[in-house]
């Protein structure tokens, strides 16, 4: 089995090399790196990972524990799972890319790690993130008490702090709602639609790439020492096109509605299946109005 690998750093030229099987890479730290399996190859990437110093927390994960999926009431079935091991939109969209097209037809909306904060700083703003921020998975009942009261979950100032320094190290990107150019004629929420065929994101405004980014991934071209160039996103979109779906939309709070409530907005992230109204789109606006949800996570190791 072929397999490829990167680590950029100021030495690399950023070109994807063969990796031997048993090689042992050291990985300096905030260092931006991955593996991947050729396209002509087959096969499946098993990693032991070292954590050096060791990553503390109350739950244990086994990596030989696979993902599973698991549908139910919110609080019964996050009570099972092992949170730090649920998958975000991006996750959820590389896992899809290796299910055949009898697979692909069967996936459903999940409930994605992706945070969602609207604050209102100079204009209303969206800043979308991934598990570590995802202040509604933090703070479960709480989120859900105040669901149930206003469909929103207002953060503390606590909270919202952690969100903001998150965007320092790049995992969390801060976009202007204004910028999106939302579409619709919701006074709650907006959308905005991607053409599948656009491999390239060219199409899309610089606000926008940087939503979209954070569910279908990057938009920088990676290179091959032996084949075409290709990014990530170029991939998921190809993907979705071959199903015959020839638009995605995104889903997410209009500018003016988060005004209207003063900011300090947080919403649940669900990214649709292939059978949803809005087949493989995103949205940044949910609320748990509905009794049951399904998450895609590993199960909690006592």
């Amino acid at each position: 089995m072929g397999l490829i690998g990167k680590i950029s750093n100021p030495k690399s030229d950023g070109i994807w090399r063969k990796v031997k099987e048993g090689n042992i890479l050291e990985v300096p730290e905030n260092t931006i790196h991955g593996f991947t399996i050729p396209p002509e190859k087959s096969g499946v990437l098993y990693f032991l990972t070292i954590q050096s110093p060791p990553i503390e927390n109350e739950f244990r994960d086994d990596f030989r524990l696979p993902l599973v999926t698991v549908k139910g009431d919110i609080k019964k079935i996050f009570s099972d799972l092992n949170p730090k091991t649920l998958q975000t939109s991006l996750q959820i969209m590389n896992e899809r890319m290796c299910l055949n097209p009898s697979k692909q037809a069967k996936t459903s909306p999940i409930l994605s790690a992706d945070s969602a904060l609207y604050l209102i700083e100079d204009t209303p703003l969206l800043y979308i993130g991934g598990l570590e921020t995802n202040l509604i998975f933090n703070n479960l009942k709480e989120a859900i008490k105040q669901f149930k009261k206003t469909d929103n979950y207002k953060p503390s100032s606590k909270e919202i702090k952690k969100v903001l320094d998150s965007v320092k190290t790049g995992r969390t990107k801060k976009v202007k709602l204004k910028d999106l150019k939302l579409q619709g004629n919701n006074v709650k929420y907006g959308f905005i639609e991607i053409d599948t065929s656009d491999l390239s994101g060219k199409n899309l405004n610089s606000e926008q790439k940087k939503l979209v980014e954070k569910i279908y991934g990057d938009m920088d071209v990676i290179r091959y020492e032996t084949r075409r160039d290709r990014s990530k996103y170029g991939d998921h979109m190809k993907m979705i096109r071959k199903m015959g779906i020839k638009t995605v939309r995104i889903n997410v709070l209009k500018p003016d509605y988060v005004k209207s409530k003063g900011g300090r907005i947080v919403r649940a992230s669900i990214i649709n299946g292939s059978g949803a109204k809005n087949p493989y789109g995103f949205s940044a606006t949910c609320n748990f109005d509905k009794k049951k949800c399904i998450v895609r996570s590993k199960k909690r190791v006592i």
